[in-house]
């Protein structure tokens, strides 16, 4: 798999390259001369206007964008489109369900979050528990009802079969696993996530 990764000048500058390319991707590395000032500089999450550039312009089926930290991801599919937190955490809830993982069938986000819940079918019902906005929430939510799955539209998201905490390779992988298992390319994952139920303006 061909995957632009964009670590923003910071603590993921070589963990991440490094893992994905143990893994057997063609990881194209973008940002990874941290000088100690130069730290989410016009990259990174926080620029996701950069790692578009580099998917469109490597021709990459995936593209991984961190923040300086590396808890948080943000992606960008082959078309180059941006896919947030929320449908992160969509198609990762989806995943979950089918193969009965998600602890209690219930993902855990913030009030900011855009999902309404992972319901899609009776088969495949999940429930939503939003909590206050700031990850610190989201952790206590899933500790008190030991859930596994949460996170933040920022890209902030918490696997707790893994971590106890954000990590933003940790979630990449959780993407990348799912596209190799099914053979979808990640619009088509983003694009079956849209699918749940969103809360309509009021």
């Amino acid at each position: 798999m061909r995957i632009a990764v964009d670590v923003a000048n910071g603590a993921a500058y070589k963990s991440t390259p490094c893992i994905l390319r143990e893994l057997g991707a063609d990881a194209i590395v973008a940002h990874n001369t941290p000088n100690g000032r130069n730290i989410n500089r016009e990259c990174g999450s926080t620029h996701p206007e950069e790692i578009q550039r580099i998917v469109k312009e490597t021709k990459a089926q995936i593209g991984i964008s961190h923040d300086g930290d590396a808890d948080r991801v943000v992606l960008c599919d082959e078309d180059g489109e941006i896919v947030d937190g929320d449908e992160i955490m969509a198609i990762a809830a989806l995943d979950f369900i089918r193969r009965g993982c998600l602890a209690q069938n219930t993902l855990v986000a913030t009030v900011m979050s855009n999902l309404a819940s992972t319901k899609r079918s009776p088969n495949t019902a999940g429930a939503l528990l939003r909590t206050k906005v700031g990850d610190r929430y989201v952790i206590e939510a899933m500790m008190k009802d030991d859930l596994n799955v949460g996170g933040e539209q920022s890209g902030h998201m918490i696997f707790r079969d893994f971590s106890t905490t954000g990590d933003g390779i940790v979630s990449a992988l959780q993407i990348l696993r799912i596209m190799a298992e099914t053979g979808k390319p990640l619009s088509e994952l983003k694009s079956a996530s849209r699918n749940i139920p969103r809360p309509s303006a009021t």
